[in-house]
């Protein structure tokens, strides 16, 4: 009997849950409530939304952003589908973790309906990663062999149309690449929201959602999306939860107040938003949907006053940066923090630096005998700490 108890209580999943005060917290997922969320076995430890930075099952590395067809919602969130129709001003799509019916995804919130690559893209992540936030003024059918049409969608399944200066023009939908949704005013999220990655499993892709609210049900994760419907994953599967609008800021979403950039040969490079320097998914123990790539030679300033930490994972792409090794260093005012140059070679090293009153955060990636070979570094799961 015992020997079976060990066995059940192995098979729970463990998560670690990281606060706002840079403490951390392992256990058991015992409770949810809203977003707050209690963790523990004998002693248990609850983490208002307003403490809690991320959650994350212990042991997991992140899934793939989705491949195949799926929406990019304006909030962020990433649904695969295996139906999808427009009706009136929404998308019914189904996906097996949000019920057996159809669910109304308001056209409003979706800003790329993806279906594939354009015909000869080499890297269909980079096709889809440059349609990602932009917001045409007409709706935009990207069709695979390139051509684009203008207007505005009026049907969208078997056969896509669109309408302009009382035209339509019409689609297979095997025709189409993407989708892009005209720009609308959209209501301001109240309060914080999650966003929540799900494994794929046999039945379900899977998938990133953000969340209003959330609660456990037995050994079930439910949420409720914010277009409405309901998630329901069993607990095992939820690889992780990100407060959104609590108490720290993505690097990524910041502007830099400089970027400098010494090319080793005649190279003229860039940093990447939310991409590597290439313009692929962060790879870095799994896909990040925010970050930031970095090229060796670079420095980049951002203006940190009001924040207390900063915090992220900081390593070699684990596609671009293969056979790189690069030196790092975190400046707070021109200074050296504690990690000092630090050598990337294997392993991702994890950041908290406190700033101290300190003005200016500077990231730098410094050449190393191997010059600028693999040398693109990721920076994800990087925030500000208010």
């Amino acid at each position: 009997m015992f020997a079976l108890l060990l066995v059940i209580l192995a098979d729970d999943p463990l998560f670690h849950a990281r606060t706002a005060s840079g403490k951390d917290v392992r256990g058991p997922l015992t409770s949810v409530s809203g977003l707050d969320v209690e963790i523990g076995s004998k002693v248990r430890r609850t983490i208002p939304v307003g403490e809690l930075l991320w959650l994350r099952r212990e042991a997991m590395t992140l899934p793939e952003l989705p491949r195949g067809e799926h929406l990019i919602l304006v909030d962020g969130s990433r649904i695969p589908f295996t139906s999808i129709r427009l009706k009136n001003d929404d998308l019914l799509i189904r996906h097996p973790d949000l019920g057996a019916m159809p669910v109304a995804v308001p056209l409003s919130s979706v800003t790329v309906v993806w279906r594939t690559a354009p015909d000869g893209e080499a890297f269909p992540e980079r096709a889809r990663r440059r349609l990602v936030g932009v917001r045409p003024t007409r709706d935009q059918v990207h069709l695979c062999n390139g051509d684009r049409i203008e207007g505005t969608l009026n049907a969208l399944e078997a056969e896509v149309e669109v309408e302009r200066d009382r035209k339509v023009t019409k689609s297979r939908w095997s025709q189409v690449s993407a989708v892009l949704v005209a720009a609308e005013s959209a209501a301001s999220a109240k309060g914080p929201q999650a966003h929540v990655i799900v494994m794929p499993s046999e039945m379900s892709p899977g998938g990133r959602f953000v969340l209003s609210s959330a609660m456990l049900q037995r050994d079930e994760f439910v949420g409720k999306t914010t277009f409405g419907a309901t998630l329901r994953v069993p607990l095992e599967r939820l690889v992780r939860l990100e407060v959104l609008g609590g108490a720290d800021v993505p690097l990524s979403s910041r502007e830099a107040l400089n970027f400098t950039h010494t090319p080793y040969l005649d190279e003229n490079l860039r940093y990447g938003v939310d991409v590597t320097v290439n313009g692929r998914d962060l790879r870095l123990g799994g896909s990040w949907d925010r970050g930031l790539g970095l090229p060796a030679g670079t420095a980049l300033t951002f203006d940190v006053k009001g924040f207390r930490r900063f915090e992220a994972m900081v390593g070699l792409d684990e596609i671009e940066g293969r056979g790189g090794k690069v030196r790092i260093a975190v400046l707070l005012d021109g200074k050296a923090a504690d990690i000092g140059p630090r050598d990337l070679l294997g392993q991702p090293l994890a950041l908290s630096i406190q700033l101290a009153g300190a003005k200016t955060l500077t990231l730098q990636v410094r050449y190393t005998e191997r010059g600028p070979v693999g040398a693109s570094v990721n920076w994800v799961d990087a925030r500000l700490i208010k």
